[in-house]
């Protein structure tokens, strides 16, 4: 059984016995610029209606020189943070014409730089990228071709690459201020690794300036992305046999949140009678479970929304990469009943 042809503009004209080029000038909303009369582009949007026309976008997209495909990269999909950043940047690009490919590169540079080169091989018309990479360079090379690009909760100090994260130092400092100020003595950091990654520098850097503030000294765990819920569990167990156990932890993102709430119930340690947690991150269930976690919130729809925007900006040529486009965002400490001290 053949497939069904679809409606082209050649059966418009053809129903309509005008020329195909008119057809295509009302249907891209030129008529008017071209003297085409009301009552024939009247004609023409009400035939397509009928014989139910729907554009070829991909080859709409050819003929302009783009595929109306934007490409995201993040290091974990599965984390709720970026499965969220996803779900919104599917929304806008659906909205805006445009359809999106997701991949994750796993905290690893190499396999990112391959994700990167396969998108680019699909012809995507720019990326979204949370990068794991030391050095600025792989976006140096697409800011030189002019291509496309936005970094996405990570950036680079001091290179003009657009940009939207969020205040990660003030927020790790307003989370580690609030548990002293809840009077916590003895907050230690677990920061996943790599630590060169923008976001996770500048949280260990604004959880050790709020202690050196303090006087008291500061205590950071790097845990392994690969490994994570392992290692943080064999971190708190060294911790609580040579009694160096904290009174208070700062997980530096969801996942190590959880990593370490999985940890401290399987070796029976309360919250927060014993410890004190607080996580960079929010998530849903933060908020209903008992003791209800203390968290950072970041504004992950205005996170989406910026990027989004930056890149198609760049698309449509309303703006250029060496121009300034550098976001950052604020964030929101939300306290819960997991940094309540009982004394």
């Amino acid at each position: 059984m053949s497939k069904k042809r679809g409606v082209t503009l050649d059966d418009i004209a053809k129903s309509l016995g005008v020329s195909r080029s008119l057809v295509s000038l009302v249907l891209n909303a030129k008529g008017e610029s071209h003297g085409i009369a009301q009552q024939t582009q009247q004609r023409v949007l009400e035939r397509a209606q009928e014989l139910n026309y729907y554009p070829n976008q991909f080859a709409r997209g050819l003929r302009m020189g783009r595929s109306n495909t934007l490409g995201l990269v993040v290091s974990d999909i599965s984390n709720p943070f970026y499965s969220h950043i996803s779900r919104y940047l599917e929304d806008l690009s659906d909205k805006n014409g445009y359809s999106i490919i997701t991949c994750s590169s796993d905290e690893k540079p190499e396999k990112e730089v391959k994700i990167i080169e396969m998108l680019k091989s699909r012809s995507v018309d720019g990326l979204i990228i949370s990068t794991s990479q030391e050095t600025a360079q792989p976006f140096l090379n697409l800011k030189s071709e002019g291509f496309p690009v936005v970094l996405i909760d990570r950036h680079f100090e001091g290179q003009n690459i657009c940009s939207v994260t969020v205040d990660n130092f003030g927020g790790a400092k307003a989370a580690t201020t609030h548990l002293l100020r809840m009077g916590y003595k003895n907050p230690i950091a677990l920061a996943i690794s790599p630590t060169h990654i923008s976001t996770i520098h500048n949280r260990i850097e604004g959880y050790k300036n709020a202690l050196l503030e303090a006087g008291l000294g500061a205590r950071v765990f790097e845990v392994e992305f690969a490994t994570q819920n392992q290692t943080v569990a064999s971190i708190l167990e060294m911790l609580y046999v040579t009694n160096q156990f904290p009174d208070s932890i700062f997980a530096m993102n969801n996942s190590l949140t959880a990593s370490t709430l999985a940890a401290l119930r399987q070796m029976g340690v309360s919250i927060p009678q014993q410890v004190g947690i607080v996580s960079f991150d929010d998530l849903d269930y933060f908020g209903i479970m008992q003791p209800g976690i203390t968290a950072i919130a970041q504004p992950v729809k205005n996170i989406c929304k910026a990027a989004f925007t930056l890149l198609t900006n760049q698309i449509e040529g309303l703006v250029h990469t060496s121009q300034n486009c550098i976001v950052s965002l604020p964030v929101e400490l939300i306290e819960r009943e997991s940094t309540k001290l009982k004394l």
